[in-house]
């Protein structure tokens, strides 16, 4: 079935030491699902899912699914260096109760056709009836996942559920909606154009802003599917001001210092990324008090 509406990727909330805070994890994905997102996408690169351990990555997925339980669907990053690592996380993430796992193509070694395909088939065969995802970042990957991968990887393995494209390149996203076979998601992966991505016939959108600010997003999707255009459209152009915000720093300090004062203590990001600088921060809270009220 295709993920519908608003799958949030969630930050990794860290405590002063730099460990997962396992409360404030819960916390998080608690409120989200009251904030009525439909889903949460964790691990990621908003979740810094590459920077955390082997048994950090576990143990995250552990805790939101046990947090959330039925209430929204949880898709796992599993994407790792090698294959090996990543059928094994996709087949902890299936064992703990996830709805999902999301694969990153084959990243800093360039990885040809035969290569890529040979990765997700061998990943989505060796946890046969989970859904698996592909995850399209080609900024960060250096590897895109191409059409004609898609269609070799379809043939070969029945669970290949969908993929998160993150291309920003809605030429792209019209030809994956096109040849994408009934039960295959088509989800927009950057906020930037979620509404012109469900405009062209993604199921939803997997979004890095409604981590912090989920009222937005969620609006976007609810307008979309009422056809309340306009309002759509309004609340885009909102989403977009806010990005302007969040990336007033480096990325993803500007999402966790959002919900820091929105009163969820997620606390810094792990280096070699960077919390901002005090300049930045400056800026960063004068900049979002002008654009965002706790009950706007």
């Amino acid at each position: 079935m295709p993920l519908p509406g608003c799958i949030t990727a969630m930050v990794t909330p860290f405590d002063e030491r730099g460990n997962i805070n396992l409360d404030v994890t819960a916390r998080l994905a608690v409120w989200l699902a009251d904030k009525g997102i439909d889903g949460l996408f964790i691990g990621g690169t908003t979740g810094e899912g590459l920077l955390l351990s082997f048994e950090e990555r576990k143990q995250l997925t552990e805790v939101v699914v046990s947090a959330v339980g039925k209430r929204v669907q949880v898709i796992v990053h599993a994407g790792c260096f090698t294959t090996a690592d990543t059928i094994e996380l996709a087949g902890h993430a299936q064992k703990a109760g996830a709805n999902a796992a999301a694969v990153l193509s084959p990243f800093f070694y360039a990885a040809d056709r035969i290569a890529m395909v040979e990765h997700f088939v061998a990943i989505a065969r060796a946890v046969p009836g989970f859904p698996i995802y592909l995850y399209n970042i080609p900024d960060n990957t250096r590897n895109r996942i191409t059409t004609d991968v898609i269609m070799a990887v379809l043939e070969q393995t029945p669970n290949l559920a969908g993929i998160k494209d993150s291309s920003k390149d809605l030429v792209f996203l019209q030809k994956l909606v096109d040849m994408a076979p009934e039960g295959f998601s088509v989800l927009v992966g950057s906020d930037s154009v979620l509404l012109p991505g469900l405009f062209v016939g993604a199921v939803g959108g997997v979004s890095a802003a409604s981590t912090a600010f989920p009222e937005v997003v969620v609006g976007i999707g609810k307008a979309f599917r009422n056809g309340e255009l306009p309002k759509a459209r309004t609340l885009q152009k909102r989403l977009n001001v806010l990005l302007n915000v969040l990336k007033i720093g480096p990325t993803p300090s500007g999402y966790k210092a959002a919900l820091v004062t929105r009163g969820i203590p997620v606390g810094g990001v792990r280096a070699p990324l960077r919390d901002f600088t005090p300049e930045e921060r400056k800026r960063f809270e004068k900049a979002l008090d002008e654009v965002w009220k706790e009950d706007s």
